[in-house]
């Protein structure tokens, strides 16, 4: 009020707490940031000139730099070895959600810091000391996310947790004995955008787990975990029920079989949240189709129940038996499953796009059960080594309902796609062109393509989490096409205990 003293502590916290919102303190957080960005993108550039080394030292040709092909290529043709997308046009905030999705989840020192400062301010003894920023916590969950000061507590402590969150705390308690309730009022913190959001909802499911963290922290995060489920489930619901009748034919009779099976599970739904990042709009319109696929692929009689290895046709069956498309034991560092595509392995004859579509879906969606795995995506390896111009025409028969399935009807998430030619750079050209007009941009931003041998190829998957012993014995890494049998032998065995 005009009337009241202002003190100069009350003046100081004031300014300070403008410069926050209007950005002109967060110079050196933003150019922390930008280095953290830098350091991604160079490790890219790094691995290149590694790749480029190692070539040298073996004798290979870089085709990259002295624009040489083999089996006949044109020598004018260069290859474009490494990340296929770091040439297009991308927002500052695409190229690091791109470069995470290649390289995995590259330690970022602001975030990697920020999340231990979350821990500390639970370990502050005694508990009055942190009442205060623990009251701001209630008031703004996203504090540690969205509000520049919590990062500049940080860098002023020299990015040390401990100290930074006892300095933050310090400086609530004061805030606190300052304005009283007005401390906490919404105003004072910045609005948040959708990414920040995401974010904490991404670090409260660690928070959530986390062994040594504070009860009151923990309850916090568990808390904010549930409504984020429930507000968006509701949403999901609403915008499913504002669909016409005739796109929500699939679900409709999923529902009419089984009213209470997996179409109307909670957990189910979220699987589309958690493929779209929580975008609503985006999970239902991915939901519509995949029921109304799922009607196509395996008729009505099945749609309301996972579908088993009775449920696909002969060819199918013969395309998972050859593992064509299967998966590597285990995950890569980055917790992200890896699946193999080897075009050579595709049943002889005509290729049935249905035949696919069903192998496909009985692989992915089986594999979608487990959480971690909807969290953290999937990681593809597609060799086109050995391919001839009689396998990719019988593989175009297929494209485009493989496309559909996977783009846009199951509930995955796709991180990246190494395409490894082998030596075969004349195939190269015609390889990205296929891809590129089936898949679309967004996934040539995360498509990195390989060449030379597989001992050079699993050396190369190693700068991108995947070891050897996640990588097939043909493309150089040390599983047997044994695990594959035995896998095939445990969803036998388990769908045969099951009914």
């Amino acid at each position: 009020p005009p009337t009241a003293t202002v003190t100069a502590s009350q003046v100081l916290c004031v300014l300070f707490q403008s410069s926050l919102r209007t950005g002109s303190m967060s110079t050196q957080s933003g150019s922390i940031i930008e280095q953290a960005r830098s350091r991604s993108i160079g490790s890219r550039s790094s691995a290149s000139m590694a790749n480029n080394e190692r070539r040298q030292q073996s004798g290979a040709h870089d085709p990259e730099e002295e624009g040489e092909g083999n089996n006949g290529a044109d020598s004018t043709v260069t290859v474009p070895v490494g990340p296929l997308g770091r040439d297009l046009p991308m927002t500052v905030e695409e190229r690091t959600k791109m470069i995470a999705d290649i390289y995995g989840s590259q330690p970022d020192l602001v975030q990697d810091r920020m999340a231990a400062l979350e821990v500390e301010i639970g370990r502050i003894q005694p508990e009055y000391k942190r009442e205060a920023v623990l009251t701001a916590l209630r008031s703004h969950p996203l504090l540690f996310v969205s509000s520049a000061h919590s990062t500049i507590f940080l860098s002023g402590e020299e990015f040390d947790p401990r100290e930074g969150a006892h300095r933050m705390a310090r400086y609530w308690e004061q805030r606190e004995r300052l304005f009283g309730e007005r401390a906490y009022d919404p105003q004072v913190f910045s609005e948040p955008k959708a990414e920040h959001y995401l974010l904490f909802y991404e670090r409260s499911l660690k928070l959530a787990s986390e062994k040594d963290a504070d009860e009151t922290m923990s309850a916090i995060a568990r808390e904010y975990i549930k409504n984020v489920h429930r507000a968006k489930i509701e949403a999901l619901d609403r915008i499913m029920n504002s669909f016409p009748p005739h796109a929500r034919v699939g679900l409709t009779e999923a529902l009419s079989r089984d009213p209470n099976g997996l179409a109307s599970s909670d957990e189910h739904k979220l699987k589309f949240l958690r493929a779209e990042d929580f975008h609503e709009q985006r999970a239902a319109r991915r939901m519509i189709k995949y029921w109304q696929l799922k009607l196509e692929l395996f008729g009505s009689e099945v749609i309301h129940r996972k579908i088993v290895l009775s449920d696909l046709s002969e060819q199918a069956v013969e395309m998972l038996e050859l593992g064509s498309i299967r998966f590597m034991p285990g995950t890569d560092k980055h917790g992200r499953t890896i699946f193999i595509m080897t075009m050579t392995m595709l049943p002889d004859g005509d290729l049935s796009d249905v035949a696919m579509a069903q192998f496909a879906w009985y692989l992915i969606d089986n594999e979608l059960d487990d959480v971690p795995l909807q969290r953290n995506g999937f990681v593809g390896i597609v060799s086109y080594n050995g391919c001839t111009r009689e396998t990719m025409g019988r593989f175009s028969s297929v494209r485009k309902l493989l496309k559909r399935l996977i783009v846009e009807c199951l509930p995955v998430k796709t991180r990246a796609v190494h395409l490894y030619v082998g030596d075969q750079y004349a195939w190269w050209h015609m390889v990205l062109r296929t891809i590129f007009l089936v898949w679309g941009r967004m996934h040539h931003q995360r498509m990195v393509l390989h060449v030379g041998t597989g001992e050079m190829l699993a050396s190369e998957l190693e700068k991108f989490g995947m070891s050897r012993d996640q990588i097939p014995i043909e493309l150089g890494g040390g599983v047997k096409f044994d695990n594959w049998n035995d896998w095939i032998e445990n969803m036998r065995s388990s769908e045969s205990s099951e009914n």
